[in-house]
């Protein structure tokens, strides 16, 4: 993993987010589809400075706009064919491990004092917002194609429930694709307001499916947040494993 911006690995520093409005922060995950297939389509050069070379090229112009419509049809069925290969008809519990969709899905568990796993927010369409409506997920994003910002947790600590102590954010491949075949997968914890990254994070993992991003816990009045940057196994009860990879 390379730290791009934010505080070194398991170190724990303050939160700095806008104190006006919601004082919220963002978490957002970002990676880049596979290559995609050529869409140019070369245009015929201009006739020469001669009567010859312009009534050649007059006489030759229908067959150059057809060669250019079919040419384009031609990438846009393509494109359109690659493009459903990043798509999955249907997303079912656990990381699809025959997927050729490049999937990535952010997640946030929210633990309390005791570190009680209270709530996660993900991708699943019954689980976008946490039950206070403070936490909430922009939507599944399968392959890497959304923007600047592919998938995107907000959370609203103004109003949050008090109960909610320590909040967690995780990234799973859910492709046969472990994290180091993903192109260019970023990970930040932004000011919502200003747009400005508190941490930032290149991920990375051979043969590793899943990656701790960080804890936001309360600290005082505010939050602060650690550094984890650290892959872990599949299969696992996160509950249990997630409290002690983010040790408090």
């Amino acid at each position: 993993m390379t730290i791009v911006t934010g505080p070194e690995q398991g170190n724990l520093t303050e939160l700095k987010i806008s104190q006006e409005g919601a004082k919220r922060f963002l978490v957002g995950l970002s990676w880049d589809p596979p290559e995609l297939p050529g869409m140019k389509v070369k245009l015929a050069e201009g006739p020469d400075d001669n009567a010859v070379s312009r009534i050649a090229h007059a006489l030759y112009a229908p067959f150059e706009f057809l060669r250019v419509f079919f040419l384009s049809f031609a990438n846009l069925v393509t494109f359109d064919m690659f493009a459903s290969r990043l798509r999955k008809q249907q997303d079912g519990v656990g990381r699809d491990k025959h997927s050729d969709a490049y999937d990535l899905d952010l997640c946030c568990y929210i633990f309390d004092g005791g570190l009680k796993l209270l709530s996660v927010v993900e991708t699943e369409n019954d689980a976008l917002f946490d039950p206070s409506k403070k936490i909430y997920h922009t939507g599944e994003d399968q392959g890497g194609m959304g923007g600047n910002d592919d998938e995107v947790v907000y959370v609203e600590t103004k109003g949050l429930p008090p109960e909610y102590e320590h909040l967690y954010f995780v990234v799973k491949s859910d492709s046969k694709y472990d994290l180091s075949q993903f192109n260019s997968p970023f990970i930040r914890l932004a000011d919502s307001k200003t747009g400005m990254n508190n941490l930032k994070n290149e991920i990375t993992g051979k043969d590793k499916y899943n990656y701790v991003f960080c804890r936001v816990s309360r600290a005082g009045e505010g939050w602060a947040v650690q550094n984890i940057d650290t892959c872990v196994d599949e299969n696992i009860d996160w509950a249990a494993v997630l409290p002690k990879v983010g040790k408090i």
